[in-house]
């Protein structure tokens, strides 16, 4: 992969990341793909063009915010005394996973709160493990707590918002966010990701829109296989953005997975390094004109060590007017324009039922 990775500019003085070599200490087997490399990339990267944000360790009340106490009991005693092993299929507890995954917490929490009292215009967690398929009361998908559903809701009861946005860009859908906001208005949870007839979790079909009060505040977007930059601006463009100006959120997260870059090993979706950027760029923009706030980024997926400390630089940009880094687009991107239309056409149906599309 050709990419133009020269530094001549860092990273704008605006922009955080939060993030420490803790994050290495969560140590699943050793051919896992969410491995300590992804950190170690990032912060080899960028630790010296950025300003870089020691991250907090979260207390055990602020999991319980989304978690059952009885999960989280579990994870840290088989952490701490060694027990560790799989938990899933997925999903990996080694001796240093507590401690990485309070700091994953803490450090959620933190680049939420440094958008929301607008010490900075965009601040990023780079953080593991994830957390967007992570439930109140099991692990699943490579996650252990859920940091962004835990960052929206720290929000929430601190009384520093009264709603708030989480914004899903992975290529898979965080079925454990989904599911800790279904029924709660305060959170809009807007997913982009595969279509689940074909991808894990197989969940965020069309129809999963909430329940009770929350219907209509979740809202999964699946796409098809193969869709590069130009798909990805069309449903920020045509559908998140009017969504988030219509809801009005007081903080806008973004759980960033970048597992749809066109090398990621695990997914087979076809957005550029400055794909990325856009996706970020148009986010911000939304967020801004809603609230006057910039956006908040999570950790979430992504594989490819070469292009992911660069997509996350781009992230890190969002309100800039060009990206940072950039890479020829891939040969014959796989998404055809016609199946895409569909995707898209079904969606604004569906959709539009509950805000103005």
């Amino acid at each position: 992969m050709r990419v133009d990775d020269s530094d001549p500019r860092g990273i704008p003085a605006g922009s955080a990341l939060i993030s420490g070599r803790i994050f290495l200490e969560h140590k699943p087997p050793s051919d896992h793909p969410e491995s300590p490399a992804r950190i170690k990339a990032i912060l080899e990267k960028l630790g010296g063009i950025v300003k870089l944000v020691e991250p907090r360790q979260a207390d055990a009340q602020e999991l319980l915010l989304v978690h059952d106490e009885e999960y989280v009991s579990l994870i840290q005693s088989y952490s701490e005394t060694g027990l560790g092993g799989m938990i899933d299929p997925d999903t990996f507890v080694s001796s240093g996973t507590w401690i990485s995954a309070l700091h994953a917490a803490g450090a959620s929490m933190q680049a939420a709160m440094l958008v929301a009292s607008r010490a900075y215009n965009t601040a990023f967690a780079a953080i593991r493990p994830p957390g967007h398929h992570a439930h109140p009361g099991r692990g699943a998908g490579f996650c252990i707590f859920n940091n962004a559903a835990i960052a929206a809701a720290k929000l929430l009861a601190g009384g520093v918002a009264s709603r708030v946005a989480i914004v899903d860009i992975d290529a898979h859908y965080g079925d454990g966010t989904a599911h800790i906001f279904y029924e709660d208005p305060r959170v809009l949870y807007i997913s982009l990701h595969g279509d689940p007839h074909l991808y894990y979790p197989w969940r965020g079909h069309l129809e999963e829109l909430g329940r009770k009060e929350g219907l209509g505040y979740n809202i999964p977007i699946p796409l098809p296989p193969g869709v590069g930059d130009d798909g990805y601006v069309r449903v920020i463009e045509e559908l998140v953005a009017p969504i988030l100006e219509d809801y009005k959120p007081d903080v806008t997260i973004v759980s960033a997975g970048f597992d749809t870059h066109h090398r990621d090993p695990l997914m087979d979706f076809e957005l550029t390094v400055q794909g990325h950027w856009m996706t970020a760029h148009l986010l911000y923009k939304a967020a801004h004109r809603a609230s006057g706030k910039g956006l908040a980024g999570i950790l979430e997926g992504g594989y490819d060590l070469r292009s992911l400390p660069l997509s996350v630089a781009n992230f890190l940009a969002a309100y800039e007017e060009t990206p940072l880094y950039t890479e020829p687009k891939p040969r014959g991107i796989r998404a055809k324009s016609g199946r895409l239309e569909e995707y898209l056409r079904r969606a604004r149906r569906m959709l539009s039922k509950y805000w103005s599309l």
